[in-house]
């Protein structure tokens, strides 16, 4: 039996933010992450030869978390991380960047975090 990934949620609240991917075979992954230990975050787009798919990876000390334009929530994250992530670069200003020109990769860092003080 060939298990295929069905879909996938992100949940945004004070605390952080998490990601759910749920497979035919009914079982699901979450992957968490707290705002405060979020120490990166980069915007990507994957080549699916029909079309491309805007992703964010959020890299934290061990673990990262990757999401993409496809999954339930995406909107709401996008507008909550300037309030989480102080100095993350507007969606105005980078989504053009990631966007164009199509089928190219074009990672473009988002957000890192001063680890000075």
């Amino acid at each position: 039996m060939s298990v295929h990934l069905q879909g996938g949620t992100i949940l945004v609240d004070d605390s952080g933010l998490a990601g759910t991917v749920y497979f035919s075979d009914g079982t699901m992954l979450t992957v968490k992450t707290r705002w405060t230990e979020v120490l990166k975050v980069t915007a990507f787009k994957r080549d699916l030869f029909a079309y491309d798919l805007l992703c964010i990876v959020f890299e934290s000390v061990g673990m990262q978390l990757e999401v993409d334009e496809q999954m339930e929530g995406w909107e709401a994250m996008i507008a909550a991380l300037p309030i989480y992530l102080p100095g993350i670069r507007a969606s105005e200003q980078w989504w053009d960047e990631v966007a164009h020109p199509g089928f190219a990769t074009n990672v473009t860092q988002l957000f890192l975090r001063d680890q000075t003080t």
